[in-house]
């Protein structure tokens, strides 16, 4: 075995390929961990095995050298196996966001001319080309020796696409050699060793991935490979920094303000690198006490992800981008392309093995971007774009851009590309995009526009379906007519200025939804929600739900918030009042978890309907009733039952503990006067004993409806009732523990069956709480006291009861029901009755039954 060095170096002549490389550590320490994620993890040896796999279904259809593959899939344990299949066979990937509007997904997979795409989700259509499960490219295939494998500098790793200025994205051509040289530079400084966990949190949209997923594995350490739902959540990422002894993370500088936020400290000291846009200098004494080292690292994608890095020390007082990387070489150069003296400014050129191959189909702008000047190197530069300096040691100092494009947040946006989409809009004369600053950290997009006052929501959701939701304007305002320079060109430099004073002043509030930020406290809330949302900009009177949250995000967002805030908040508040300003404008102070959340307006003289155990999944269902109001509820256990998901705590939760919670939330809303109670699934056992207790209090329960509430065991022995005795027959142990356990043996099972134990996806919160509410139901229906009062149970016609079995007519309800069980069903699954058309079905049932019984 040749050592490891000399490895590296025919690795960065061509001689060997990266797999190489990580077949070394597979076999010098084929046992160690070589990446983790939320559904698993794989050591070295494991790894090599399923990328043995990948890499022979990849073949099965055909793809080999210099075919490109689309890459669409969530961020599991194949994330990484699937790219290094690509690349074993002499492919190159292409990132494509499945979280990206389906134009803009279409759009790339056709530009690029992939053979093949491979998604979790192969439901949509792209012109013809072929699509894939990935969970199929992981199973079948024999395990046996790799493909022959391709080393050459020249060919393709991965082709990614960033934002243009003609309105449509480009594609970025990356070679195998250019991802060497830079992984090989970064091993050295900033430098990464097999004793390394690095956390990996970017998209594989956003080049910087190339550094989190593979840098590890050429050195022997571990990525641990933060979930989707994870990199969304400051408590999550804080947790996994501490749980998985985190060594090493890269992030923006919006990311490391929120991770940092707080007397949060991380287990190990950090090795931090900040990238992606101006380094934040009001935090560096913060990651000086919580890192080892901390590093600015600069790059545009053409020259390969970092092209400059630099130490930063407690003495800088504004951090510069530094000195170049190994086989990389700068330059700046006057309009004339001429040498600068160092202390005076000019744009920036960058050559060397990181300079890329130019952008796919794009010669003219290629020719434009990556040029040819004999006299400073033999080799093609970049042409950034950026305007720097360099200091009397050497260093590279940045100072802005020379042309419109925007970096924020990290990303890189020309805006052309929005202005473009803005264009499409018909009432839309012209419209110009610009940064506007209102703070230290606070960066907006905002659009300016003229032809006619337009609806700002409107243009947003037009925007929204064209568009990735960190280049989605967050302001939108109406000009008769453009500042102009001298020579009659628009100003952008006066649209910022304006745009700045308009949202300090409050002027721009009344033509818009958003709004600028007041205080320190608004723009803690602001960031705890642009990094668990995923959306950069927010303004205080943005709703939290039609920017993507939802119930199960409520959760870590009102814990970090509290902790960013000092106040104390309930995932109610959230629900109750969605937006920045209504929530801290109401919520001056502790308080405890209140429970019911009023989803629609109705009227106060008619009968309330309380929707049980959820608030989103029944959202739909309340906008169909105009005179009732209708609440969703959650109680406090349910909260507990969530926060314990990724623990090992026990829980101790019966059905008598969370009827008590809910009748007490009813009566604080409803002291007399009659009500209708309504529950899905688990939710309908609960509607039956929370009316028991209801009648009990003097409360008359008009209607009780179970929406596909099925007892325990009514479908005989299935395997969901298999599954619950096998988790929960020691009552004794905790409820997560009998659930890892149950799982565990459940892999076990599941590897002589030969079906490998990564096929089982864990969406963590969902799961532990299913199988919980599972728990708490399982002795239902020996503890259970008949119910004398009626009930409508409306049953969802493809509910899955497993291996064929048939469930009986009523869910075995009319053994515990004396009263009338009234029995209708809906074409749908059991979570799919609550959305569509389907809901409409539900509705009109519900409807005629209440008619029925006035």
């Amino acid at each position: 075995m040749a050592s490891f060095e000399n490895l590296l170096k025919m690795y960065l002549s061509g001689e060997r390929s990266f797999l190489d490389v990580v077949e070394y550590w597979a076999n010098k320490n084929p046992g160690n961990k070589a990446l983790s994620a939320i559904d698993g993890e794989l050591s070295y040896a494991a790894l090599m095995l399923r990328v043995n796999m990948i890499s022979q279904r990849l073949t099965e259809f055909g793809i080999s050298k210099s075919d490109l593959v689309a890459v669409s899939v969530d961020r599991t344990v194949n994330l990484l196996p699937l790219l290094l299949g690509i690349w074993s066979v002499g492919a190159a990937y292409v990132p494509v966001d499945p979280s990206y509007p389906y134009n803009r997904r279409k759009y790339i997979i056709k530009d690029s001319c992939v053979r093949l795409i491979v998604c979790d989700d192969i439901s949509e259509s792209f012109d013809g080309v072929a699509s894939i499960k990935l969970l199929d490219l992981v199973g079948g295939a024999d395990a046996g020796d790799l493909p022959c494998r391709v080393n050459d500098t020249q060919t393709l790793a991965y082709l990614i696409y960033t934002s243009g200025s003609t309105g449509e994205p480009k594609g970025v051509m990356v070679s195998c050699g250019n991802v060497a040289n830079f992984l090989t530079s970064m091993r050295v400084q900033p430098g990464m060793t097999a004793t390394d966990r690095l956390l990996a949190t970017t998209t594989i949209s956003f080049d910087i991935h190339v550094l989190e997923l593979f840098l590890p594995l050429l050195t022997g350490g571990q990525v641990i490979i933060a979930s989707s739902t994870e990199v969304r959540s400051l408590v999550d990422i804080q947790r996994l920094i501490d749980d998985c002894y985190i060594t090493v993370m890269q992030a923006t500088p919006a990311t490391w303000r929120l991770v940092l936020s707080g007397d949060w400290s991380p287990a190990l000291p950090l090795k931090i690198l900040v990238g992606g846009e101006a380094f934040p200098s009001d935090l560096l004494p913060r990651m000086l006490a919580c890192g080892d080292d901390v590093w600015n690292m600069y790059g545009p994608t053409e020259t390969t992800v970092w092209s400059t890095c630099h130490k930063v020390s407690d003495s800088d007082a504004v951090p510069c981008i530094g000195l170049p990387i190994q086989n990389t070489v700068t330059f700046i150069v006057d309009s004339n392309n001429n040498l600068v003296p160092r202390g005076e400014s000019g744009e920036l050129l960058i050559g060397g093995e990181g300079v890329t191959l130019g952008y796919r189909g794009k010669q003219a702008l290629t020719q434009e971007r990556f040029i040819s000047l004999p006299d400073l190197s033999d080799g093609v530069l970049y042409r950034t774009g950026d305007l720097v300096k360099a200091d009397q040691q050497g260093c590279l100092h940045y100072i802005n851009r020379l042309d419109n494009q925007i970096k924020i947040r990290g990303f890189r946006i020309e805006p052309g590309d929005i202005e473009g989409a803005l264009g499409q809009y018909k009432e839309l004369e012209c419209a110009v995009v610009v940064v506007c600053t209102l703070s230290v950290g606070d960066e907006r997009l905002v659009a300016f526009y003229t032809g006619a006052a337009l609806d700002s929501q409107a243009l947003r959701k037009h925007c929204g379906q064209l568009l990735p939701a960190h280049m989605v304007p967050q302001h939108f305002i109406y000009l008769k007519e453009f500042p102009k320079t001298d020579n009659q060109k628009i100003n952008r430099k006066a649209l910022q200025l304006q745009g700045a004073d308009y949202l300090h002043e409050g002027v721009y509030a009344e033509s818009d939804v958003n709004g600028a930020a007041r205080d320190d406290r608004d723009r803690s809330v602001i960031a705890v929600w642009e990094i668990a949302l995923g959306v950069g900009g927010i303004g205080i009177d943005d709703d939290f739900f039609d920017l993507g949250g939802h119930s199960l995000l409520a959760f870590p967002v009102v814990e970090a918030m509290s902790k960013a805030t000092g106040l104390s908040y309930a995932p109610s508040d959230l629900f109750e009042r969605p937006t920045v300003r209504s929530i801290l404008n109401e919520v001056n102070g502790p308080q405890g978890a209140a429970s019911v959340v009023k989803l629609n307006k109705g009227r106060d003289d008619a009968t309330p309907i309380f929707c049980l155990c959820g608030v989103n999944i029944y959202l739909e269902l309340a906008t169909k009733f105009e005179s009732n109001p209708v609440y969703g509820m959650f109680a406090q256990q349910e909260i507990a039952l969530i926060g314990a998901a990724n623990s090992d705590a026990t829980i101790q939760v019966s059905i008598p503990a969370l009827v008590e919670a809910y009748v007490d939330a009813i009566l604080r809303q409803r002291e007399f006067g009659e009500v209708i109670l309504v529950g899905l699934s688990f939710g309908g056992i609960l509607s039956v004993e929370v009316a028991k207790a209801l009648e009990a209090k003097g409360v008359e329960v008009k209607a009780t409806i179970m929406l596909d509430a099925y007892l325990p065991g009514c479908a005989q022995r299935t395997l969901r009732k298999t599954l619950i005795d096998a988790c929960f027959r020691v009552k004794t142990r905790g409820v997560m523990a009998s659930l890892r356990g149950a799982y565990k043996r459940c892999c076990r099972w599941l590897g002589k069956q030969s079906i490998a134990p990564y096929v089982i996806s864990l969406e963590v919160n969902e799961l532990a709480r299913e199988r919980m509410f599972d728990q708490i139901s399982y002795g239902y229906r020996c503890q259970a006291r008949s119910f004398s009062g009626d009930v409508l149970l409306i049953k969802a016609t493809r509910t899955d009861f497993g291996l064929g079995f048939q469930a009986s007519e009523d869910y075995d309800w009319n053994g515990l029901i004396s009263g009338e069980v009234a029995i209708c069903s809906v074409d749908a699954d059991h979570t799919g009755m609550m959305k569509g058309e389907a809901i409409d079905s539900v509705y009109c049932h519900i409807k005629e039954y209440l008619d029925q019984r006035r």
